[in-house]
């Protein structure tokens, strides 16, 4: 990279760094007959100025040459000739001067002469035959004060930039892009949620100190709307859709510059007279704004801004994003691709080789899932709106709820669930995904360097309940036929304190009404299950209806569990049976779990019911609480269940049945309720198969791995006869009926449960959320629109362009940067076999039954490292480094530590990355979510069996140099 513009041209000639000339060879006339530098003539003809001037055999480096040879001289030349002097053009112009300069163009020579005269005034006048070698001036002096010409811009610059795209157009020394400062100002208002107002106070004053300091004006952007400008960034308002709020209909799309011109148009649904726009008075005039409307961004905008963002690419090309123990190998992406839709597309992979020289593959369908859920931005103003957002099936489940992978797709007023709206909705996505089902959109992907058309599908719908009842358009929770998946019917119960449908048959089989004609069944019939075509038979029959003895006859809503044909039928391909996923973190943990346990905690007096936990019971449940200690890998640490259970969040109560249970609890259930702790334990088996299963059947084949689920099946019922027979009818609620009964048909179809969660909703609506938590706004979802925006726009634009961040000096660093190692691509093996240090495999739990061989585990160190010495790091230690090194067969490395020139390279890290987790060290302090810092070893003489936990407080890398390094 060029800094300065002495080193443009040294680096063209850096033999020669001023400039020499001969005097006589060049003649310069002016076009208005007075001598001048802009219009030479060439002999026998008239110049005439144009873009091929520049355009000679002569390449960059040749032409830079040319220019230091013959310009400045002949400047210089002209100078010191009387004005009056005819020129002879035949023996003196054997060229056209700008066709071998690209160097300054002035056109007035008064000021040329000018700005020559400080570079003269200090030596003696030299006549006209002044020998080449008496001719030599410093160029810098001319090209300070004359600026710099475009032509020679263009040459050190990117392509297809000019002067304003510089912050400083005058001075090619500073190489930095208004874009790329744009972009940095940005993405620093969005992380660190800046208000409007501020964020322009603090660009002006940036503006107004680089003015100061520098004495030239600069581009510097001095407000948010000067910044979105620059990055092209759109108007929220270009994605709102309007409708009207009586009959639920669409208007047609407007531009926002075309409101006023139709801020008298009414609802064109005959009757209705409802105005689309609505008038504001505000001190710069008057505003049109839309009555009701919706935003919806699209699925192309939020797949395009991932591809831009360029780690999704990356990972998308990953040979196990697909995994066999995944959605992938279950019976819905089988049957989805053998669609006629689709004819196989969805399944199909190309074994390519990425821009890195890595294995990868290239997949030109992608999977979608699709999650919508209700939230309220503020906590103290009831205010809430509905999220519809989406995430990738095509990448590791590891990642797949991160941020990176999660994208906002449209914003909904809270009326959403009113009637007929639920018809027009998710009108604009599913429009679009028949169209990226079927043309498909241009992609380009940066991590295999090729632009491919790519088709894109609606995999799955992730929601709870009643998300799930809006966009399916099924009955509610309180309904008889609240099993969407199922005819099944609920009931109500006189005798017990509630109005709620509940639903039994676990124990005894139960009359069904409305299908069966008061036949009973179990709970778990067959008879009872719905597939996609008879879910959809009953949608048809509510809305369109069916001919019965030449009478058209429409089946209720509330017999049919439906109130009509959902939006998604529209998908043919979409299972609209299995395609709901089962709301396993709603219904689970946040349900059937929590009730079990305020059940037992319930408050009492007199001698304590059965199963209740007795007061002492409790009283020692809270000691115990007092004394454990956790890892900072758990993320909440745990708090008194018997005080605060009413703050725990869903994560807590997973926690609670995964790991703090059994400490806190199990002995005193065993005492006081064996019966409940035998449900318990049932619920909790289920529990951690479904959840908490990560790795546990990596060893097992086919047959082992449905042992297991049927494992898990026959557990979850089991409790379920307990809660019908032992704890209650009103705990036979919708949610344990749809966990009971549907969870191991869900896993055949989806794969294993744990991969569908819906935490990752929950997560990407907090993070949105967060925009304008703490703000005081009168459009949130504008707010939030335009934050998204936002975000995609810097995604787009940050894929060409420089960080800037990464261009501030690092505190710490050493002054050498020839001594720092950049660790990408470095990978070191962490430990020899049987030695100190043993890290698991990202997504395994900590307690693992089978420790991996060390010679498959390799680490990434994170981030650059830092140089030290290996005197003043290992002081008083390096008899034990030198013993593990050689216990892992570093004899090198080792045998550098006994020379006194020390040639070994020692580098720190904070954090490391084995596969897609990554692990920090005590030493790093800059989380943002948990620190994942603790990991199992064994020391040298330890048994096989024996396992050791501790933090890890930094890491090492170590290289030695000793010819062959």
């Amino acid at each position: 990279m060029v800094t300065t513009k002495h080193e443009f041209y040294t680096r063209h000639n850096p033999d020669r760094p001023l400039c020499t000339v001969h005097p006589d060879n060049l003649a310069l006339r002016g076009s208005n007959g007075s001598p001048g530098i802009h219009d030479t003539e060439l002999p026998g003809q008239s110049h005439v100025a144009s873009d091929s001037d520049d355009e000679e055999a002569l390449g960059p480096l040749a032409e830079a040459d040319a220019a230091r040879d013959d310009d400045t001289s002949a400047v210089r030349n002209f100078l010191k000739r009387p004005h009056s002097e005819t020129v002879d053009e035949e023996e003196d112009s054997p060229g056209d001067v700008r066709s071998h300069w690209n160097g300054p163009q002035v056109e007035d020579p008064t000021i040329l002469a000018e700005i020559l005269q400080d570079t003269v005034d200090d030596e003696d006048p030299l006549p006209n035959d002044a020998p080449d070698s008496a001719l030599h001036f410093p160029e810098e002096d001319i090209l300070d004060r004359c600026g710099v010409d475009d032509d020679l811009f263009a040459s050190a610059s990117p392509a297809g930039s000019s002067r304003d795209d510089y912050v400083f157009p005058q001075n090619i020394a500073s190489n930095l892009l208004v874009k790329e400062v744009a972009i940095y100002e940005l993405r620093t208002k969005l992380e660190m949620k800046l208000t409007d107002a501020a964020f322009n106070e603090i660009l002006r004053g940036k503006k107004f100190i680089l003015n100061e300091q520098h004495g030239e004006p600069n581009n510097y952007p001095e407000s948010l709307a000067a910044c979105r400008k620059i990055l092209g960034i759109e108007d929220v308002w270009e994605y709102s859709v309007h409708y009207c709020p009586n009959c639920y209909a669409m208007y047609s799309k407007l531009q926002r510059k075309d409101w006023r011109h139709h801020k008298n148009e009414t609802c064109s649904t005959p009757g209705c007279d409802e105005r689309r726009f609505e008038c504001r008075k505000t001190n710069a005039g008057e505003s049109v704004y839309p009555r009701k409307y919706f935003i919806y961004f699209g699925v192309e905008k939020a797949i395009l801004s991932s591809y831009a963002e360029g780690q999704f690419p990356a990972v998308r090309a990953m040979p196990n994003a697909r995994a066999k123990d995944d959605i992938w190998n279950g019976e819905l992406v089988k049957r989805m691709n053998a669609h006629e839709h689709l004819g196989g597309e969805l399944l199909q992979e190309e074994d390519v080789i990425a821009a890195d020289g890595s294995p990868a593959k290239l997949r030109k369908c992608g999977l979608l899932d699709v999650g919508f859920d209700g939230a309220q931005i503020w906590n103290h103003k009831q205010y809430s709106m509905g999220f519809l957002v989406m995430r990738y099936w095509d990448v590791p489940f590891e990642i797949r709820g991160k941020a990176a992978f999660t994208m906002l797709l449209g914003l909904y007023p809270e009326d959403v669930k009113q009637g007929k709206m639920q018809d027009i909705f998710m009108a604009p996505f599913v429009e679009e995904m028949l169209k990226l089902g079927t043309e498909g959109m241009w992609v380009y992907d940066s991590y295999l360097q090729k632009r491919y058309e790519s088709k894109w599908f609606l995999g799955t719908v992730s929601a709870d309940t009643p998300a799930r009842n809006t966009i399916g358009k099924f009955s509610g929770v309180s309904g008889y036929r609240a099993d969407y998946r199922s005819l099944f019917e609920g009931a109500k119960f006189s005798n017990i304190n509630s109005e709620g449908t509940y639903f039994t048959g676990y124990v005894s089989p139960v009359k069904q009404r409305m299908f069966f004609g008061d036949r009973t069944v179990l709970a778990y019939d067959a008879s009872l299950i719905l597939n996609h075509a008879k879910s959809l038979d009953l949608a048809r029959r509510v809305q369109d209806g069916v001919v019965i003895n030449g009478t058209l006859q429409k089946l209720p809503a509330n017999v049919a569990g439906r109130h009509g044909i959902p939006p998604l039928a529209s998908l043919s391909y979409f299972d609209l049976h299995f395609g709901y996923l089962l709301p396993w973190i709603h219904a689970g943990p946040w349900g059937i779990l929590k009730n079990f346990w305020k059940h037992l905690l319930r408050d009492y007096t007199g001698q304590a019911p059965a199963l209740v936990i007795s007061k002492a019971g409790r009283k020692q449940m809270s000691e115990r609480a007092k004394y454990l200690v956790l890892t900072s890998d758990m993320g909440r640490p745990y708090t008194d269940i018997v005080k605060y259970k009413g703050t725990w969040v869903m994560e807590n109560w997973l926690h609670w049945a995964e790991t703090f249970s059994p400490v806190i609890v199990h002995d005193i259930l065993q005492q006081e309720c064996p019966e409940a702790l035998e449900a318990w334990m049932n619920l909790r088996k289920a529990f951690l198969h479904y959840l908490c299963s990560h790795g546990w059947y990596d060893h097992m084949n086919a047959d082992e791995k449905e042992k297991a689920c049927c494992d898990a099946k026959v557990s979850i019922r089991e409790y379920a006869r307990f809660v019908e027979e032992k704890l209650g009818i009103q705990y036979c609620t919708i949610n344990l009926r749809l966990l009971a009964v549907h969870s191991y048909d869900q896993e055949i179809q989806t794969g294993p449960i744990k991969h569908t969660l819906e935490f990752w909703v929950e997560r990407a609506i907090q993070r949105y959320k967060k925009w304008v938590k703490d703000r005081v706004v009168n459009n949130p979802d504008i707010f939030l629109g335009q934050g998204y925006l936002l975000e995609c726009a810097l995604n787009v634009a940050s894929a060409g362009e420089r960080d800037v961040q990464k261009m501030f000096p690092r505190a710490g660093r050493v002054a050498h940067e020839d001594t720092m190692m950049d660790d990408d691509g470095q990978y070191i093996h962490l430990v020899g076999p049987g030695k100190y240090v043993k890290v698991p495999r990202a997504g395994r739990a900590a307690l693992e039954d089978t420790m991996m061989d060390d010679d498959g585990q390799y680490i990434h160190l994170v981030g650059p490292g830092q140089y030290v010495k290996v005197e003043e790091t290992f002081v008083d230690k390096l008899h034990v480094l030198e013993e593990f090194l050689r216990g892992i067969g570093r004899n090198d490395i080792a045998a550098g530590l006994q020379m006194a020139s020390r040639p070994v390279s020692v580098h720190v890290f904070q954090r490391a990355q084995i596969e897609l987790e990554v692990f920090h060290s005590k030493e790093y302090h800059r989380t943002t979510t948990r620190c994942s810092h603790h990991v199992c070893y064994q020391l040298k003489d330890d048994a096989p069996s024996t396992k050791r936990f501790g933090r890890v407080v930094r890491y090492y890398k170590m290289d030695a140099f000793l010819g062959t390094s």
